[in-house]
C-alpha cells in the first residue's frame, strides 16, 4: 500500500426489514464473515427518510416502483449511512437484501375477508390463504410487492454514487418469524423480540451450527440454483405463504 493511501475496506451491506430481523441475524451473519476473514465489517443500516430512521418493508412502501426502486434503495439506506460511517461507495465489497415474502404470490382468490383476524387488527397468514379485514389493501400490496421482488432478484448489481456494486436478494416465507421459527403469526412485537434475541444468543458465537440448523430446517431450498430458487418462491400458488427459504444460496456463496 503506497504512503498516505487508505487501507481497502470489506464492508458487507445486509438490509433487512424490522429489528427482529436484525436482533435476529445481525449477530449471526457478522460472526459468519469474521470467521471467514476479520478484515471484513457487517453493517445492517436502517431506511433514514427526512431525517427519521425506521424499518419497513421497501418493496411494498407506497411509490416505490421497479423504476425507482434501484434509486430509493441508495436514497434511503445509503445516503445518511456512507456519510455517518465515513465510507464511500468503493468500500462496499456487497449488498444483500434479506426480504419477507408475505404470500405476495398468491392468487387474490385466497385473499379472504375476516374481521380482525388475530383480533388485533392484523393480517394472518396461513398456507393457503390469507386472513385480513382489508382485502383491497392486501391486493394492491401484493402486486406493488410483486413487481418490486420481480425485478430486485434480477439483479446482480446495484449502482451507489458512481460505483456498481454486487447486489443479491434472499427470502423467508412467509415471514422470517414462519422459517425460522415456524410461527407465521407472532402477535406482539415483545415475542418477535424474544425469539430473535433466543435464536441470536444460541447461534451467534457458533456460525457453523447456524448453517447447519438453516440447512436442515424444512422447506429450505437446498438442490436449487439461486435462480432456481427465486423461480419456485414466485410461482402464483401457495409457495410464498409456505415455509420456504433460500438463504443457504448465501452461505454456499460465501
Amino acid at each position: 500500500m503506497k504512503k498516505g493511501q487508505r487501507p481497502r475496506k470489506k464492508v458487507v451491506v445486509i438490509l433487512v426489514e424490522g429489528p427482529s430481523e436484525l436482533r435476529a441475524l445481525s449477530n449471526v451473519l457478522s460472526a459468519l464473515y469474521d470467521s471467514i476473514d476479520p478484515d471484513y465489517e457487517v453493517f445492517f443500516p436502517n431506511m433514514i427518510e427526512d431525517g427519521d430512521e425506521h424499518w419497513g418493508d421497501l418493496t411494498s412502501k407506497y411509490g416505490i416502483v421497479p423504476e425507482k426502486i434501484e434509486m430509493c434503495i441508495e436514497k434511503l439506506y445509503f445516503h445518511d449511512f456512507l456519510q455517518i460511517n465515513k465510507l464511500y461507495p468503493k468500500d462496499i465489497t456487497e449488498i444483500i437484501h434479506i426480504l419477507d415474502m408475505d404470500g405476495a404470490y398468491i392468487d387474490d382468490s385466497c385473499i379472504q375477508h375476516k374481521d380482525n383476524p388475530l383480533g388485533l387488527d392484523k393480517t394472518y397468514y396461513a398456507e393457503d390463504k390469507i386472513l385480513t379485514d382489508n382485502v383491497p389493501g392486501i391486493v394492491e400490496r401484493n402486486a406493488r410487492k410483486r413487481a418490486n421482488i420481480d425485478y430486485l432478484c434480477s439483479l446482480n448489481k446495484i449502482k451507489i454514487g458512481s460505483k456498481s456494486i454486487p447486489y443479491s436478494a434472499y427470502f423467508f416465507s412467509s415471514n422470517l418469524d414462519h422459517f425460522l421459527y415456524d410461527e407465521a403469526n407472532v402477535i406482539s412485537g415483545k415475542e418477535k423480540v424474544r425469539l430473535a434475541e433466543d435464536f441470536s444468543m444460541q447461534y451467534a458465537c457458533d456460525p457453523d451450527e447456524f448453517i447447519t440448523v438453516i440447512k436442515e430446517t424444512p422447506g429450505v431450498l437446498m438442490n436449487m440454483t439461486y435462480d432456481e430458487s427465486w423461480a419456485f418462491i414466485r410461482e402464483r400458488g401457495n409457495h410464498s405463504l409456505e415455509r420456504h427459504s433460500n438463504i443457504n444460496q448465501l452461505f454456499s456463496r460465501i
